[in-house]
């Protein structure tokens, strides 16, 4: 049985790695961590219009159980779904 560990690392366990790369890294390291940096925020500003986007849709309102339910018998008659066609 294979076995998967997820070791991926949260944004916020790196802070304390950016900050030191930032201080103690040579000129060519911080250049790097800044660019990567100003990449990351990027795409927080991105995913963060995303969701305000995904806020501001209209969301149609849920079926009544009657439509459900026709919707689901629908589902267990194939026929019904090529009727017309």
């Amino acid at each position: 049985m294979t076995r998967h560990i997820d070791l991926t690392p949260t944004w916020a366990g790196l802070v304390p790695a950016f900050l030191a790369v930032l201080e103690n890294g040579t000129q060519e390291g911080r250049a790097a961590m800044s660019q990567e940096l100003a990449r990351m925020a990027a795409l927080a500003d991105l995913w963060a219009a995303h969701v305000r986007a995904q806020d501001a849709a209209p969301v149609a309102p849920p079926a009544s159980p009657a439509l459900r339910a026709a919707r689901l018998a629908a589902l267990d008659e194939p026929a019904t779904l090529t009727k017309g066609l």
